[in-house]
């Protein structure tokens, strides 16, 4: 029996962490994500003293019960019973009690869900970690961003400023985006200008499953790391949001069509930037960066086994920055169009299936200019219009106790017409390999590519004893955009055993490709072609341990071997500038192959139901080969360390975070006599200074009758450090007349936000 302290303590926290304290005094609790959502809060403490009785008065504001589950559990499902049940009623045998519908048996992944939540989207042995949507808005991040919460957790690089993050050692267009099981292109606003932030709305986000390593066959197109987003479901009742911050603003709305779940639903939310009107009250006027996304879904019941939803989500883009008094412009109109109809299949209760229909289509109108005196000025005009159109479908069964054999496909059509032509003239060029050689050049290129995309695969997962499980998966995949238009095969394989109750073996193998999609043609850089697929082999072992006392431990190591890389091209000294293309340090990076290997260990704890604890630490070595030389890739750090710790009451919640890594690679450079810059030292064989950064997040909570809100203050990069990245290089006065000089370029200072969240 829970005592009255224990009972008054969940009064405010979301339903979900209430669940959670209930199942830490024994009660053990079967329910969906679906389900238990995280806006839901608890208004009032329970009155009565019974643990049974106290989940059922939690749960009946939000249409939830209770009812007997497999192995003396309890089911939280949709409330069937009469409205004048009483609590007792309601937990009672349904074999008992007339008038209580016995449940529906629950799905495989309900149960999954259930049995843990790392294993939500796990099956055995990749690498996978678990975000909730209140990890997501308590987390200190730059801007309230969606995906910028990854960039905290083990094995993932980020330079503070972009919302990309390179996953194990890969470049940030190795990892894969998908909603709702969609795959999305490039999902982030001012994605020519650093990508800065994500395009995907926090507030419909319910979780997030972040792959780093060893994925499962039926996760394609990547080959370094995967983030799986699953969207809010609606309540049974009408639920709306509306959040403002210095960075961005949105609106949330959801509900029903009818009087029940039975009647269909639907989501809509709109989201837009507010740097624009940060700039227009700077006392700089740098530029016109105005950006929103649209995301609307409807879900129709068909049948008893048959869910449709109809998706849209739109993502627009009309920027305009200027920096040095206008020396350096760019500007952007993109838009992002996904529409969908995904159909869900419950055919057989141990059955699932969903079939997905999509029309995307990507519009980017990219141009610019440069005038700096003394390094080089031009121009670029770069347009860019493709079409995909995409069917697939995916299937999961389990034949028996202990097997589970998963399998699907897809196949696309994809269409494409570019433009693209610059001009440029340098006044001085850098003397490294890979770099422009002319001091002027101009071209002018025009593409109308058009391929088809299939893939399929299968999987199957056995129960050997009761304390191993084997998977087995493998890949097809084929496009014919590239050369050769063959198609690749990737096998995988994973394991999992179990030393003891709480002590886990894990480790999988597999081979991994990634094609050129069909807008990453490289025009800005002088390509005119698509290159074959890229290739990597993961190998992951590590050890799971979850303590008595409450702390989880992971422990992991992890290679990755890459080949058939495709030319990349980076600036040799700064990446963080308007028009990278028309800088004379552009240089062109062709691998031989590449390897990267790392151990993470990351240890998390939560304290009885208010506070939660973490930390990361990753050891990792990232290598180009090139010209029979190892090179550090540009986002290597030897050594990184989050670490974070969050306190959660009724009324407030402080989130504090904590990033330390090894400084990033660099190239020790110098002028010569003529002015030209050289390179005195090889690629990447020097350091910037070491990176740390305090992030602070302080959430005051408001609950009333019918609504909840909350107003929060951030500050990103607390005390205001100046974290090294790259060198810059400009014209200066100097005694002798005007010549170029070094100088040091620096991530994000301090950086305040304040904002609210209310919803009713």
């Amino acid at each position: 029996m829970l005592t009255a302290h224990a009972l008054e303590d969940l009064e405010g926290l979301p339903l979900e962490q209430a669940l959670e304290a209930l199942q830490a005094q024994g009660i053990a609790l079967v329910y969906s994500s679906d389900l238990v959502q995280p806006w839901m809060r608890v208004a009032e403490s329970p009155a009565s003293p019974d643990a049974s009785e106290a989940l059922i008065e939690i749960l009946a504001p939000f249409g939830l019960t209770a009812r007997p589950g497999p192995g003396g559990s309890l089911l939280i499902v949709r409330e069937a019973a009469a409205a004048d049940a009483t609590a007792a009623d309601k937990v009672a045998d349904p074999e008992t009690q007339p008038g209580i519908v016995a449940p529906p048996v629950p799905t495989i992944e309900e149960i999954i869900v259930a049995a843990s939540r790392f294993q939500l989207a796990r099956t055995v042995g990749e690498s996978v970690t678990l975000l909730s949507s209140q990890d997501i808005e308590y987390m200190p991040d730059l801007g309230d961003d969606s995906l910028r919460a990854m960039a905290r957790l083990p094995g993932i690089a980020s330079d503070s400023v972009s919302a990309r993050t390179n996953v194990r050692g890969g470049e940030t267009r190795e990892t894969v985006v998908r909603l709702d099981g969609l795959r999305l292109h490039d999902p982030f606003h001012l994605k020519d200008f650093n990508s800065v932030f994500s395009a995907i709305d926090p507030r419909i986000v319910s979780s997030i499953d972040i792959y780093t390593g060893g994925f499962p066959a039926a996760i394609g197109e990547s080959m370094s790391g995967v983030v799986d987003v699953t969207s809010i479901e609606p309540p049974e009742r009408r639920y709306h949001e509306v959040a403002f911050s210095f960075f961005s603003a949105s609106v949330l709305t959801s509900g029903h069509f009818g009087s029940g779940a039975g009647d269909g639903a639907w989501v809509a939310s709109i989201h837009r930037g507010n740097l624009d009107l940060l700039h227009e009250t700077s006392e700089k006027h740098v530029g016109r960066p105005t950006y929103e996304d649209i995301y609307a879904k409807a879900a129709f019941p068909v049948n008893d086994g048959l869910r449709l939803t109809a998706n849209l989500l739109f993502v627009r883009d009309d920027i305009f920055v200027a920096e040095d008094d206008g020396e350096h412009q760019g500007q952007v109109l993109g838009e992002d169009t996904y529409l969908w109809l995904r159909l869900d299949h419950n055919p057989r209760p141990n059955w699932e299936g969903a079939t997905i229909a999509a029309r995307t289509r990507l519009v980017n109108e990219r141009g610019g200019h440069t005038r700096l005196p003394g390094i080089g000025s031009g121009w670029l005009d770069d347009r860019r219009d493709s079409a995909l159109y995409t069917v697939q479908s995916d299937w999961s069964a389990a034949l028996n106790e202990g097997v589970l054999v998963q399998f699907g496909g897809l196949f696309g059509r994809m269409t494409g017409r570019y433009r693209y032509s610059d001009e440029v003239a340098f006044d001085v060029l850098v003397d490294f390999p890979g770099a422009p050689r002319m001091f002027e050049r101009a071209r002018d290129f025009r593409m109308d590519p058009a391929g088809n995309r299939s893939e399929l695969y299968g999987s199957l997962r056995v129960l050997p004893t009761d304390r191993l499980a084997v998977q087995f998966g493998l890949r097809w995949d084929r496009q014919t955009l590239s050369p050769g238009r063959e198609g690749t095969l990737a096998p995988r394989l994973g394991l999992r055993y179990r030393f003891a109750e709480r002590l886990h073996l894990k480790a999988s193998l597999g081979r991994f490709y990634q094609a050129q999609a069909i807008h990453e043609v490289q025009l800005q850089d002088g390509v005119q072609r698509y290159f074959p697929p890229q290739r990597a082999d993961h190998a992951v072992i590590g050890l799971e341990r979850d303590f008595e006392s409450g702390p989880r431990l992971r422990l992991e190591a992890w290679f990755k071997a890459m080949a058939d890389l495709r030319p990349r091209y980076e600036n040799l000294l700064n990446s963080l500038v308007l028009v990278p293309e028309l800088k004379p340090d552009r240089i062109r990076i062709a691998p031989e192959k590449a390897e990267a290997r790392g151990v993470e260990l990351f240890l998390d704890h939560r304290l009885g139901s208010a506070t939660t604890w973490w930390a990361g630490y990753t050891w990792s070595q990232v290598m180009d080969r090139i010209d029979g030389r190892n090179q550090f890739r540009s986002w290597d750090r030897s050594h990184a360390l989050n670490a974070g710790l969050s306190r959660d009451t009724a009324r407030w919640n402080v989130g504090v975070a904590v990033t330390m890594h090894t400084g990033w690679p660099a190239t020790p450079v110098a002028l010569d006599s003529s002015g030209s810059i050289v390179a005195v030292g090889e690629r990447n064989s020097g350091r910037a200074g070491s990176y740390r950064a305090v992030d602070l997040r302080v959430t005051r909570k408001f609950q009333r009758a019918r609504s909840s809100g909350s107003i929060f203050f951030e500050l990103t990069n607390l005390f205001d450090r100046s974290n090294p990245y790259s060198q810059e290089y400009e014209l200066a006065p100097g005694d002798s007349g005007d010549a170029l000089r070094l100088r040091t370029v620096h991530t994000l200072p301090r950086v305040p936000s304040l904002g609210f969240v209310w919803m009713f």
